[in-house]
């Protein structure tokens, strides 16, 4: 239903808070390349274990601001947004962000002693998604 909202009738009330996806921890894709909460390339050491755990979100991207109200305008279509897994990234796109992120089984078991040391330091809140 959010993607049926035009840009103008969203401009300056959406936030990634609206999103009716969830916040996932995915191995980085390689095609990624920065986050989208601090706009920082993802470096290479975030390239390889154990720094290669983003925090992925499905949103709708800033595309520019009004003209008229300097508001910001929002695509009306979702995809792929891609964090480094710390909350305050997070939160400068969402401030409604509550810290939980879920992963799947199979990426939960497949972590390492050093990533999953990293998750753990990072303030995220990690719950295992059995629904999937």
């Amino acid at each position: 239903p959010f993607s049926l909202i035009q840009p103008s009738a969203a401009a300056g009330t959406w936030h990634s808070g609206m999103s009716p996806h969830r916040y996932y921890l995915v191995f980085l894709p390689t095609k990624v390349k920065k986050c989208y909460g601090c706009r920082r390339a993802f470096v290479k050491k975030y390239r390889q274990p154990p720094r290669n755990i983003v925090v992925k979100h499905v949103d709708r991207r800033v595309v520019g601001k009004d003209g008229n109200t300097g508001t910001l305008v929002y695509d009306t279509d979702f995809t792929n947004t891609y964090y480094h897994p710390n909350p305050s990234h997070i939160k400068r796109k969402n401030p409604f962000f509550d810290g939980s992120v879920l992963i799947d089984p199979g990426t939960h078991q497949s972590l390492d002693e050093g990533q999953r040391k990293i998750l753990d330091k990072s303030g995220l809140i990690v719950k295992i998604d059995n629904s999937r």
